[in-house]
């Protein structure tokens, strides 16, 4: 994230800043460089080579628990706390490796709800405390109805708070909607190089937040 105080902007600052992170990466050997994009930011970052790969939608509001699913075989299935068969399952289903990103997520008192069935990961949601809300995200589900659940399984936990949370996908979105939540805003998701998808798959339901990537 580049921000530049008011008082100091125009005078190229938020540019030699983001060239300066670009050369730090590549320096590092860093193969895929990402970022989320306001709609004033789009083509400044377009110039670089970044791409949009898809929006995200951050939603917000409190849950509604009676329109989340409830179902006896999920309810049997909830485990908390991250462990090797959800870093297995999520690299399966986002196609990269992003089990640094979650174990940070776990080692900074981010909450880890997991289905399993027969011993076998089907879906988890991460949820953490922010400033003003709870932020839940990652979610990585193979159904609607999972995410359903665990919607209702995070809202019944954190009783009544406020959430928000970074819609991946349409379908997420109408999930989302139909739980009593609302849109806040919208970025573009870019990448360099292009992903061709990478991260668009519709397993992928919430973003583990801008701040994360």
């Amino acid at each position: 994230m580049v921000l530049v105080d008011k008082a100091y902007r125009g005078q190229g600052l938020g540019k030699a800043t983001f060239r300066a992170c670009l050369e730090e990466a590549r320096g590092l050997g860093v193969g895929v460089l990402g970022l989320d994009a306001t709609e004033m930011g789009e083509p400044i970052y377009g110039r670089y080579g970044f791409k949009v790969t898809q929006p995200v939608t951050r939603w917000g509001g409190v849950l509604q628990l009676d329109r989340l699913l409830g179902h006896d075989r999920f309810e049997r299935a909830v485990c908390k706390g991250l462990n090797d068969s959800i870093l297995e399952f999520d690299a399966r289903l986002a196609g990269v490796d992003r089990s640094s990103l979650l174990r940070a997520l776990a080692d900074t008192d981010g909450r880890c709800y997991s289905l399993r069935e027969g011993g076998v990961t089907q879906g988890y949601a991460f949820v953490r405390l922010g400033r003003n809300a709870f932020h839940i995200g990652p979610m990585v589900t193979e159904s609607s109805d999972q995410m359903s659940f665990l919607l209702r399984v995070i809202g019944e936990d954190i009783k009544g708070e406020e959430v928000i949370c970074d819609a991946l996908s349409t379908e997420s979105e109408a999930l989302l909607s139909q739980s009593g939540l609302k849109p806040l805003r919208v970025l573009k998701r870019m990448a360099v190089p292009d992903l061709n998808g990478l991260f668009c798959h519709e397993s992928l339901r919430l973003g583990a937040g801008f701040e994360w990537g």
